[in-house]
């Protein structure tokens, strides 16, 4: 009952981004489901089940990743440094994206600045803009 992303949702975007990143950059290290142990957890409703007023007893079953031991990554990835900027829909995905990318800054709602990117000597800047109300758009 959420209309954000799971954390298995928010596994196959970051999967999908890294494939993208891995044509720029032989090597990288893509991430694969085995690279995570998966347990279900049970939550109450979310948004959609506040929006029904049902939070207090609809109950969800999620995915849990947790990384496995012994993750490793080519020099060039784990210090690579990367702004990654993201709308609430990214609120699932930093642990994910920090087994891969271990030296990334997030920014919530925060608008793609390059005089920030340059500052920080990034070598990636990623905007993630997965909003479900067209009206919100406004924000960024």
């Amino acid at each position: 009952t959420d209309t954000h992303w799971n954390e298995l949702g928010a596994f196959y975007g970051v999967q999908a981004m890294a494939q993208q990143l891995a044509k720029d950059f032989p090597g990288l290290r893509v991430p694969q489901l085995a690279d995570f142990a998966v347990t279900w957890i049970t939550w109450g409703g979310l948004d959609l089940g506040h929006m029904l007023g049902a939070h207090a007893w609809l109950r969800d079953h999620h995915p849990k990743l947790t990384v496995r031991p012994g993750l490793e990554l080519p020099p060039f990835q784990r210090d690579m440094k990367v702004l990654f900027y993201h709308d609430s829909f990214g609120g699932v995905l930093p642990h994910l994206w920090l087994a891969y990318f271990p030296n990334t800054e997030f920014h919530l709602y925060h608008h793609f600045d390059l005089e920030e990117i340059l500052a920080d000597k990034a070598q990636l800047a990623i905007s993630l803009l997965v909003e479900r109300s067209l009206r919100d758009l406004r924000k960024y």
